[in-house]
């Protein structure tokens, strides 16, 4: 439909009627009325083409790639590099499996089947598809009322002690060969630091001031050796303890980072768990069958020892030590509430002779008391006999 000439260069409007909406829309102007047919004539036909259904333009692979590559960039709500590659990874089994298929055909049958037998790539297969049904890529989103058992990660754990922190660095002598040191160093600095594995792997001398004992903590390696900015962007400087400037200094002062691999580049952190299983296995192969380690892996052959658990063991060791939430969060990066929740575990024979100790003290003093009292009235009753 061509409307009246408008405005003071009389353009013609063109409107056309367009099914989808059930009425005409507004498609442009033309400066004559020639040009006004010729434009209605190229909507009519455009409009006239079949719509690609939206719900079907996309298949599982190719919008995995644009939420990776699109919904992941710095402006959107998932900006961390890190994310990216974690998101990634986790969708790597469903794409696997169901990469050929139409987003849009993927059932609540199979959503709910994904997320019983792989329930860690399932929620970022989960926040794919809200996304997807946010932006209208498909109907209905099959993972909308997957629900996930509440986790608590490792916020149960038992916290490895400063003995077993030892033994840990004498298992990397004997295990790491000529790159035995290094791995002990790197246990103690950790465990003494409660720094990041991968803010281990990305420190640099330059970051270390041994003249006041602190570092700071800026960057974070990521597996393909680049650094970037740490878990949140939270920088600090902490202080650096007794034992952890040991162990770096038994490394020597060189130019670059502090931790090396055995061919002297920076040490990564997918390396670094290569480097971890033996110390784990062999540590694991001398406990008592009462440890607390043992009877996690009779639960769950899975849960095993994780280079994380030295930062577990830290933020325990500050809060034995009568260190406030805050305090500990300052060293640590995390917000008090984190650090109290997550990293800070009670050292049960610990926190059991302390009770006992108190109920002891108390019984003691109470029994002095008794006896104090016996003592009085034993006189009072003599001078009244008497």
């Amino acid at each position: 439909m061509i409307g009246k000439p408008r405005g003071k260069k009389g353009t013609y409007p063109v409107s056309i009627y367009d099914p989808a909406k059930g009425r005409k829309v507004y498609v442009g102007s033309a400066p004559d009325k020639k040009a006004a047919k010729i434009l209605e004539a190229a909507k009519l036909e455009e409009f006239s083409q079949p719509k690609a259904d939206p719900a079907r333009s996309h298949t599982v692979d190719s919008y995995a790639d644009r939420f990776l590559d699109v919904l992941h960039t710095p402006a959107k709500r998932r900006g961390e590099p890190t994310t990216r590659v974690h998101n990634e990874c986790m969708l790597r089994p469903f794409r696997a499996l169901y990469g050929a298929r139409q987003l849009a055909s993927i059932t609540r049958t199979e959503a709910n089947d994904w997320a019983a037998a792989k329930p860690s790539s399932a929620k970022t297969v989960k926040a794919m598809f809200a996304e997807a049904a946010r932006e209208d890529a498909i109907p209905t989103d099959p993972f909308a009322r997957v629900q996930f058992p509440k986790q608590r990660g490792r916020s149960d754990i038992d916290p490895l002690t400063e003995d077993e922190i030892e033994k840990l660095g004498e298992i990397a002598i004997k295990a790491g060969g000529l790159y035995g040191p290094e791995m002990w160093a790197l246990i103690m600095f950790a465990a003494w630091t409660g720094m990041r594995p991968g803010e281990v792997c990305a420190l640099n001398w330059a970051e270390v001031n041994l003249a006041d004992d602190t570092v700071r903590v800026e960057w974070s390696m990521r597996n393909d050796g680049t650094r970037g900015p740490v878990k949140g962007k939270q920088r600090r400087e902490i202080v650096l303890a007794p034992k952890a400037r040991e162990a770096i200094l038994s490394l020597g002062r060189r130019d670059g980072n502090v931790f090396r691999s055995p061919t002297l580049k920076p040490l990564r952190p997918n390396s670094l768990r290569g480097y971890w299983v033996p110390i784990r296995d062999g540590f694991t192969a001398q406990l008592p069958e009462s440890h607390w380690l043992r009877r996690r892996l009779l639960a769950d052959p899975k849960d095993k020892l994780d280079p994380y658990e030295m930062r577990h063991a830290f933020g325990s060791m500050l809060a034995d030590r009568g260190l406030s939430a805050w305090d500990i969060s300052q060293q640590m990066g995390n917000t008090p509430a984190v650090c109290e929740r997550v990293y800070v575990h009670p050292h049960k024979e610990r926190s059991q002779k302390r009770v006992r100790d108190a109920l002891a003290s108390g019984q003691s003093d109470s029994l002095g008391e008794d006896k104090s009292a016996r003592a009085v009235g034993a006189a009072e009753r003599t001078a009244q006999e008497g």
